[in-house]
């Protein structure tokens, strides 16, 4: 039996505990019991669907009507006991006992030290997968995670017939010789063979460099020696190796750094899977100099176009079709300390063909005169990159200027708007007139941008003072205009509505319960729009404290979909600065959401089945399916006044809609089963965000152990 409470709080003078009850062992429902100072009391049990539940225990979120919503007479002095009881054939087989005390907080901390059943099965957010605990722990993890000697000699006996030919591209200048053998190694010792080690020394006067590469040049033919007569920079070091280049693909290995032994085996064979794969990488960390201490691990998302526009988080391990480095002119020395930045924006202006490996399989080495260190060490190479993106914006036809962020390496764009597109806000209500007047007035004397039209769209308010307030807020703003929709509570027919009488190419979704922060809101929303790859812009929303509320949509995790860096300081960047930059997400809050008109009906606006719940994250799919991008605007920012305690299931109807929708969520993009969120690495936790998924680790340290004793027996 499974017996789990995940919230405890009361109301009216009852206690409300939801939580999750099943039997793996019976098809009969288990039973409970409440007892309050030892006698036994009536409640009121409502049953609702875990679809995550369902999928955890038995890959089936069909298997879910398991979620328990009671409602006890219990008052804030009781202490009350719980018990689950699996019947098997009429007989007890299995009992489980909760104690909640009082006062709530009390109860609420009790029924969070239970919540422990999803560690090892559930996609859910409960933050029970601790963070590293200690410097080493990373190491560790990667120890374990790393593909093993006998996994890497496999790979050596399957050889890939077919695979491509790599050129791995290699400047070597004053390179410490320890390093430089360290690097060469890991490339000869590949257990994928179909490749050419390309070197090129720009310092013939280091003797020692040239005597190692001379030893390494004799042992294997697959290394390739060039010496310059002159150091022609990283960008023109770089060509001559091109130049040199032979196979159907270059790839950029820096002369201090080393790759795991199976990282062109993973890149050719994600070439023959997918062969018009034009650009490929993978996650990285970095080194210590002289110990194999491994730390910083940098977990990719797939291809991002903005997070590219804020950061090369591509860097490494980067390999290129030869023919599409040769088209883009190489590197260009104009951009020395961001050429590899450069060269991967032009690559990716010219193909949408790119492959990330979501393995770490490069190290780059970290010491004191490093650009990996601290990139205060070369100022210059910023500035290059912040060079390079406006380029990019320019052949791009972007109208927009990106400069350096406060956290180096990273760059903040400003767009300017073209033209004065009409913006259609759409913002329903019921009563609640001092949120909507807030709403209204922030957006009337704050904003900078002029040209919108506010549609509230009335709800079965019931107040009078309501209905005179809409007449009063429309004499002061005539841009404001009150539709009434006669239905039931149902926000995306709400909003459906709405957008059929906006006028505007542009809508804007907005809660009632917000307010503006930056002036240029709209501007900054617009000027993504532009874009002919962007269909909706998502804002950063803060709690009334300044903390996060919103600053993008996890798919896959709390369950179906959670808000990210949901409680952090807004000032905070979190992990590779993802809540203080812009980027690409698979889903925003309606909360504040912009989204060009033409792209709100090309998908059918919101999907009336969801009536409250994910109707959002459903049509955010729809739009990202209809090939447009989703984009997170850091720098537009309201303060929306949700309470951070409001639950979507603290009544038992509420419960059991949520769990509908869940359930017709999931079944329609089957996101327990078979969706990865592109944007997310799979590297991490879905249960802690942003850290590296401990329960992997633990999972292929059983399969290691499980392969050896088979070894050992001699079965394989």
């Amino acid at each position: 039996m499974h017996f789990y409470v995940d919230d405890v709080f009361y109301r009216d003078g009852k206690l409300n505990v939801i939580g999750v009850l099943f039997s793996d062992a019976s098809e009969e429902k288990p039973r409970l019991t409440v007892r309050v100072k030892g006698r036994e009391v009536p409640f009121e049990l409502t049953w609702g669907r875990r679809p995550d539940v369902g999928y955890a225990f038995f890959h089936d979120p069909e298997r879910s009507e398991c979620g328990i919503f009671l409602v006890i007479p219990a008052g804030a002095s009781d202490i009350l006991k719980i018990t689950g009881q699996e019947f098997l054939n009429g007989k007890v087989i299995d009992e489980k006992t909760f104690t909640l005390g009082a006062p709530i907080l009390r109860a609420r901390n009790a029924a969070k030290k239970t919540m422990t059943f999803a560690k090892d099965k559930l996609r859910i957010v409960y933050n029970l997968v601790r963070p590293f605990r200690h410097e080493h722990a990373y190491t560790m993890w990667f120890q374990n995670m790393r593909t093993a000697p006998k996994e890497i000699e496999e790979e050596r006996r399957q050889e890939l017939p077919g695979g491509p030919f790599f050129s791995i591209l290699t400047p070597v200048y004053r390179t410490p010789v320890r390093y430089l053998t360290e690097m060469i190694s890991s490339v000869l010792n590949q257990s994928y063979r179909n490749f050419e080690l390309i070197l090129v020394n720009a310092d013939s006067a280091d003797k020692d460099a040239a005597k190692v590469l001379r030893m390494f040049e004799e042992a294997d033919p697959r290394v390739v020696v060039a010496e310059l007569t002159e150091n022609k920079g990283i960008a023109g070091n770089t060509n001559a190796a091109l130049s040199l280049a032979k196979g159907d693909y270059v790839a950029m290995l820096d002369h201090d750094d080393t790759l795991e032994y199976d990282a062109l085996y993973e890149y050719a064979k994600k070439i023959l899977e997918a062969p018009e794969t034009d650009l490929l990488y993978c996650d990285e960390d970095k080194m210590k100099e002289e110990t194999d201490y491994y730390f910083y691990p940098n977990f990719k998302p797939d291809l991002d176009p903005d997070m590219l526009f804020s950061n090369n988080y591509i860097c490494h391990f980067l390999c290129v079709r030869k023919s599409l480095a040769l088209h883009v002119g190489g590197w260009n020395d104009a951009y020395n300390g961001a050429q590899d930045f450069d060269f991967i924006l032009k690559c990716t202006e010219q193909t949408g063909h790119v492959a990330h490996i979501p393995k770490v399989l490069y190290h780059w080495r970290s010491y004191r005169a490093s650009t990996s260190r601290n990139m205060g060490n070369k100022d210059y190479a910023i500035d290059a990159g912040a060079r390079a993106i406006n380029a990019s914006y320019r052949r791009r036809g972007i109208p927009a200027e990106a400069s350096p962020a406060a956290v180096g390496g990273w760059y903040e764009s400003r767009y300017r708007v073209v033209g004065e597109p009409l913006v259609s806000v759409l913002i329903p209500n019921k009563d609640h007139i001092e949120d909507l007047d807030l709403c209204i007035r922030s957006l009337m004397t704050r904003a900078t941008y002029k040209n919108i039209e506010i549609l509230v769209i009335e709800n079965n308010s019931t107040d009078p003072e309501t209905f005179r307030y809409y007449e009063e807020i429309e004499k002061e703003f005539p841009v404001v205009r009150t539709l009434y929709y006669k239905g039931g509570f149902n926000y995306s027919a709400i909003n459906n509505f709405g957008a059929r009488e906006a006028k505007g190419e542009l809508l804007l979704l907005l809660n009632n319960d917000t307010e503006l922060i930056t002036p240029n809101l709209f501007e900054s929303m617009i000027g993504f729009l532009q874009r002919k790859d962007v269909g909706m812009v998502g804002a950063k929303l803060l709690y009334a404290d300044d903390t996060i509320q919103h600053a993008g949509v996890l798919t896959g995790a709390g369950g179906l979909a959670d808000h990210m860096f949901k409680g952090k300081s807004d000032s905070a960047p979190e992990y590779m600065c993802r809540a203080i930059m812009s980027y690409d997400v698979s889903a925003v809050t309606a909360a504040c959401l912009m989204v060009k008109k033409k792209v709100y009906d090309e998908v059918g606006g919101l999907d009336e089945t969801l009536a409250v719940a994910f109707n959002d994250v459903d049509f955010c799919l729809k739009v990202r399916k209809a090939g447009y991008l989703i984009v997170y605007d850091a720098q537009a920012k309201m303060h929306h006044y949700e309470s951070k305690s409001r639950g979507m299931e603290n009544t038992p109807e509420k419960f059991v809609r949520f769990g509908q929708e869940s359930a017709y969520l999931n079944g329609k993009w089957r996101i327990l089963i078979d969706f990865t969120d592109p944007y997310y690495n799979p590297n991490m936790s879905y249960i802690s965000y942003f850290k590296p998924d401990e329960m992997a680790m633990l999972n292929r340290e059983k399969m290691l152990r499980e392969r050896f004793l088979a070894w050992s027996r001699g079965e394989a």
